[in-house]
């Protein structure tokens, strides 16, 4: 069996599921904390709001054109939220030097 669930389905089941086994879970694309407290490790969460401002600010300039876009910690569109309190001190120090390390380029 598994002791760490990490999903990427939006669904708040792995949580739910994690928290009746005993089991801990990541959160996707929303702070899920709320769906299972005492398994919740932390979630990833997507902000849109960055790549918005850019695609609008483009479209109204009449500068935007079509393509893929990969965004990701550096462009401010993916965070890590709500942590786990028993997570350890160094591990939580090792995820924002990552985090920091994302948006700088030397990670």
């Amino acid at each position: 069996g598994a002791d760490v669930l990490m999903q990427n389905t939006d669904s708040s089941a792995v949580l739910q599921t994690a928290e009746k086994m005993g089991k801990r879970a990541f959160g996707w694309d929303s702070d899920m904390t709320a769906y299972g407290p005492k398994a919740h490790l932390g979630s990833a969460v997507i902000n849109w709001g960055p790549y918005y401002v850019k695609a609008v600010g483009e479209a109204l300039e009449g500068k935007w054109s079509t393509g893929s876009s990969w965004w990701g910690v550096k462009e401010g569109a993916i965070e890590m939220v709500n942590v786990a309190a028993d997570v350890p001190e160094d591990t939580k120090k090792r995820i924002d030097e990552i985090k920091a390390g994302l948006k700088d380029g030397s990670f």
